[in-house]
């Protein structure tokens, strides 16, 4: 099941927006990757562990991120096309993602979403 691995790649991919000492397209495309791995999720697809609304956000994010095929891959040609305000508004969107992600995870006392780089 792909979402079982989401509160760890979302840790990811924040650590890559975060830390890397690169341009933020550079940044974002790292996060990208992160959260692409997660999966595709089937539109059936649900858990314990996330509310049907972040999955939902959760799936549209993924296919932004890899909307245009490309030889060097989905993610990069898509983060290549994108300004300046659309890759803030997907950096965004990956934070809030964890944010929620690792509150519904504080409340039910599991605290192991960190990622130690």
């Amino acid at each position: 099941m792909p979402l079982n691995r989401a509160p760890e790649k979302l840790s990811r991919a924040v650590y890559a927006l975060a830390t890397k000492d690169s341009t933020l397209r550079e940044r974002l495309t790292e996060a990208c990757k992160e959260v692409a791995s997660i999966g595709p999720i089937p539109a059936s697809e649900s858990s314990d562990e996330l509310p049907v609304e972040t999955i939902g956000e959760l799936r549209d994010l993924i296919e932004r991120i890899t909307r245009i095929p490309g030889i060097e891959g989905a993610i990069a040609a898509t983060v290549q096309t994108m300004d300046a305000e659309e890759m803030n508004e997907v950096a965004t969107s990956i934070v809030r993602l964890y944010e929620e992600v690792a509150a519904r995870q504080a409340a039910r006392g599991r605290y192991g979403l960190g990622f130690k780089g």
